[in-house]
């Protein structure tokens, strides 16, 4: 992130650890879950920007900017998986949200790009 690229050594320790206890005092969360989160948050405070191939940036693009509707649509998914094929629930939701997530985001662009068209 921004933010992090600009900011001292120290004071990305202090926000760390900020987001560390804030993490650790939310209860409702397991400790896999708060291991997820803290590994996320140690990669945007330490490691803000990270060189990759660019056909792999491009994969990486495309599910960024999807990540909203696959947020929005995962939840769909991962109960489908569990009703129809409980013993592959995981990987199933793994490949399946992504997917459905870019759809979404692909038909919305098109949808909203016909109306403005139209409006015009």
């Amino acid at each position: 992130s921004m933010l992090a690229m600009t900011m001292d050594s120290r004071l990305r320790f202090i926000v760390f650890s900020l987001g560390l206890v804030t993490v650790l005092m939310m209860e409702e969360f397991e400790p896999r879950h708060q291991l997820w989160i803290l590994s996320g948050f140690s990669l945007l405070c330490f490691a803000p920007q990270v060189s990759v191939p660019r056909h792999l940036a491009r994969i990486i693009s495309i599910i960024g900017g999807s990540s909203y509707f696959i947020y929005l649509t995962h939840m769909i998914v991962v109960h489908l998986s569990i009703y129809f094929a409980p013993d592959h629930k995981l990987p199933l939701s793994l490949i399946i949200a992504p997917l459905l997530g870019i759809a979404c985001l692909k038909s919305y662009s098109l949808l909203s790009k016909r109306i403005a068209a139209y409006a015009a």
